[in-house]
């Protein structure tokens, strides 16, 4: 995942993003969402999201987040 190359990526639980971007050590994830249908609770559960980012943005933690990030193996090489 290119982003993971350059930042801590914040994502939504689908497919192989939830094997890649672990909540709180490789990225943030905000749970299953479905772009068709955006609700008052989507928009919380985004901002909760982008707030727990926020949060941990600039401080050690987060710099050993994108450590992990750029530590990992994300190539379709086998």
């Amino acid at each position: 995942m290119t982003t993971e190359r350059h930042q801590v990526p914040i994502v939504a639980s689908t497919g192989g993003l939830v094997e890649t971007v672990k909540e709180g050590y490789t990225g943030f994830q905000m749970g299953a969402s479905n772009v068709e249908v955006t609700t008052t609770i989507s928009y919380i559960i985004y901002i909760n999201t982008v707030t727990r980012a926020l949060t941990v943005y600039g401080t050690p933690a987060f710099s050993e987040m994108i450590q992990n990030c750029m530590a990992q193996e994300l190539s379709w090489k086998v």
